[in-house]
């Protein structure tokens, strides 16, 4: 697979990929697209390359990431914890040095020090399980120097993505797949293009 062309304005995102987390989702996307960022996954490679070599690639193609850490908990039958989103933010920390901006994300405030003490000296930017609370989480990891995009901006943007999502889920059956990620984003810019000058 050869390594695609970073781009400083890609932002790879590693959360989880679950109904539950799906409202946090939409309007990370929505955030992400207000400030001008593009949003990339590990879903939109295709799933003939093995997981590990699409990871690598995603993350390589991207400027700056964010790790939401909120849901490393454990679950099924056997309970087992969620690995795969500290496993993430490791190999992106491994292949990046200075040229990427990382920002991890909870929902409770300290916890990060409890689970990942290893990140003592960075603080998680904390979203409270919350919708609202990612808004507010993005912009201070990616908004600190754009003052063109409001606190009200996001929240139409967020809104109006929201009113998107009926239709994915029909015409895709999930959120968290290719092409439904593919269309919340182009609808995000497109959102955003429109209504922030």
């Amino acid at each position: 697979m050869r390594a695609p062309t970073k781009r400083t304005t890609n932002v790879f995102l590693n959360v989880p990929f679950d109904e539950q987390y799906a409202p946090l989702y939409v309007a990370l996307i929505a955030a992400l697209t207000a400030f001008g960022r593009t949003p990339r996954t590990v879903l939109e490679i295709p799933t003939q390359e093995a997981r590990l070599a699409r990871l690598r690639a995603i993350i390589g193609a991207c400027g700056a990431s964010v790790h939401d850490l909120s849901r490393v908990e454990t679950s099924g039958d056997p309970p087992v914890p969620r690995f795969n989103m500290p496993f993430e933010l490791g190999l992106t920390l491994g292949m990046h040095q200075s040229d990427h901006a990382w920002f991890v994300f909870e929902s409770v405030p300290h916890r990060i020090h409890r689970s990942l003490s290893d990140l003592g000296g960075h603080d998680a930017e904390v979203h409270d399980g919350k919708p609202e609370g990612i808004l507010c989480a993005v912009t201070n990891a990616f908004g600190v120097r754009n003052h063109t995009v409001t606190h009200d901006d996001l929240i139409t943007l967020w809104k109006a993505l929201q009113n998107v999502v009926p239709r994915i889920r029909k015409e895709r059956r999930s959120l968290f797949t290719p092409a439904a990620f593919a269309d919340l984003v182009l609808s995000g810019q497109k959102l955003a293009r429109a209504r922030i000058a």
